[in-house]
C-alpha cells in the first residue's frame, strides 16, 4: 500500500477548506493508498500572520486605536473558528504525527511519503504549499490533485516561481479550465482539469457526515462571504416574499449585523446540514456552490469579479451557468426564476458519475510514477 502525504490548506480556517481534504483523504483510502496529511501550519494561517494581513488591507488601521480595537475583534472571531475548525480536523484526518511550522522543515526524512500531493482548493495561490514541494528532491513523487490558482493574474516573481515548481511535478491537474489554460501557457506538460475533492463523496457519504440539527427546516442559506450588497437585498426580498427565514452564515461575530437568524462560524457538519435541508441557497463560495449541487439543493452562485473563475467552470461542467450572476449585479425578477427552477437531478449524477471515474483514473496512475 502506497503512502500518499497530502499538502493543503485544511488549517485555513473555512469550511470548504477542511471539507475538501477530508474528501480527498477518504478517496485516497478507499482506492488502495494510505494517506495522511501532512499537518503544514504556515505563518499565514496563525492569529499572528492574519493580523499582519490584517494591518495591510486599510490605511485606516494605520492609526493605533483603530488597529487596537481591530485586533480585539479579529482575535475573538479567531479563537471561535479555531475551535471549531481544530476539533474538526484532529477528530476527521489523519495528520503527520508532528505539526510543520515552516516548508523548509519538511521534506524526506521528517515526512517520509511514497507520494507527495499537493491537494485541492486555492493551493497554487501564492507560494505557502510550493516552498514545500520546491524543498523535496527531484526524484520524490510530486503530483497535483485538482489543485487551484485562485487567481488568473500574476506578478513576474509570482510567474516565474509557479512555472519553476510545477515543472518539478509529475503529474498535474486543476479543477478549474481557466487553470488549465494557465498551466498550458506555462508549458506544464499534459495538465488535466480534474473535478475537486467534494465530488469524490457521494451524497449520501457527505449526508453522513452532515448533522441532524436543520432537518426539517425551512428557511433561506445565504453565504456571502464577499460581502455584496445585491445579495443583501435579494435575500430581504425573498424572505418577505415567501416567507422563508434567513440563515445568514458568516466568518466574525462582528457581522451580527446582516439580515436573518446570524450564524457565527457554525461547526463544520452544521455548514453540511445547513445546505442539505436548506429551500434555497444564495452564495458566492465555491463549496456553497459544489455542496449545493452535490445535495441537489437549489441555488443561485453570485460570482466574485476577481477569484470567479473556479465557480463559473463547475456551472459549466453541469450545464447550470444560467444560476450564475456577476457580483455587483443587481438580483432581479428573471434570476428569482433562476433560482425557483428545478435541478435536473439525474443530469446533474450522470456527471458526478463520469468525472468521479476520470478522477479515479488519474489517481490510479500515480502508482506508475512510484519507482
Amino acid at each position: 500500500m502506497k503512502k500518499v502525504g497530502i499538502v493543503t490548506t485544511h488549517r485555513q480556517a473555512n469550511w470548504g477548506s477542511v471539507l475538501q481534504c477530508y474528501a480527498l483523504q477518504e478517496a485516497l483510502d478507499r482506492l488502495g493508498f494510505d494517506a495522511e496529511v501532512i499537518d503544514y501550519f504556515p505563518e499565514d494561517v496563525t492569529l499572528a500572520g492574519q493580523l499582519k494581513r490584517l494591518r495591510k488591507k486599510s490605511s485606516k488601521l494605520k492609526n493605533p486605536v483603530i488597529y487596537v480595537g481591530a485586533i480585539a475583534a479579529f482575535t475573538i472571531s479567531y479563537i471561535k473558528r479555531k475551535i471549531v475548525f481544530t476539533n474538526y480536523i484532529k477528530k476527521n484526518l489523519k495528520l503527520s504525527s508532528r505539526v510543520f511550522y515552516s516548508a523548509s522543515e519538511i521534506n524526506e526524512k521528517t515526512a517520509p511519503e511514497d507520494i507527495y500531493c499537493c491537494g485541492g482548493d486555492q493551493s497554487l495561490n501564492g507560494f505557502m504549499m510550493l516552498d514545500v514541494f520546491d524543498n523535496l528532491k527531484d526524484d520524490s513523487v510530486k503530483v497535483t490533485y485538482s489543485s487551484s490558482f485562485g487567481k488568473t493574474s500574476f506578478t513576474e516573481k509570482e510567474w516565474k516561481h509557479e512555472v519553476r515548481s510545477l515543472k518539478r511535478f509529475d503529474k498535474v491537474s486543476c479543477r478549474e479550465d481557466s487553470g488549465i489554460e494557465i498551466m498550458k501557457k506555462m508549458k506544464i506538460s499534459d495538465p488535466q482539469w480534474i473535478i475537486d475533492p467534494a465530488f469524490l463523496l457521494s451524497r449520501n457519504d457527505w449526508a453522513k457526515v452532515a448533522s441532524k440539527k436543520y432537518k426539517g427546516q425551512k428557511y433561506i442559506m445565504v453565504y456571502n462571504l464577499h460581502h455584496d450588497k445585491n445579495i443583501e437585498a435579494f435575500e430581504k426580498k425573498l424572505s418577505k416574499k415567501y416567507g422563508l427565514p434567513v440563515i445568514n452564515v458568516c466568518n466574525h461575530w462582528f457581522e451580527f449585523y446582516r439580515y436573518g437568524k446570524v450564524l457565527w462560524s457554525p461547526k463544520v457538519e452544521d455548514f453540511l446540514s445547513l445546505i442539505q435541508n436548506a429551500e434555497y441557497v444564495i452564495s458566492d463560495s465555491f463549496h456553497a456552490t459544489a455542496f449545493s449541487i452535490i445535495f441537489h439543493t437549489k441555488f443561485i452562485s453570485v460570482v466574485p469579479e476577481t477569484v470567479g473563475t473556479r465557480i463559473k467552470s463547475v456551472l459549466n461542467l453541469f450545464g447550470l451557468s444560467e444560476r450564475l450572476i456577476a457580483t455587483g449585479t443587481a438580483i432581479r425578477g428573471q434570476d428569482e426564476k433562476k433560482l425557483m427552477a428545478e435541478l435536473d437531478c439525474k443530469a446533474i449524477d450522470s456527471v458526478i458519475a463520469r468525472e468521479r471515474k476520470k478522477a479515479e483514473v488519474y489517481i490510479q496512475s500515480w502508482n506508475d510514477i512510484v519507482k
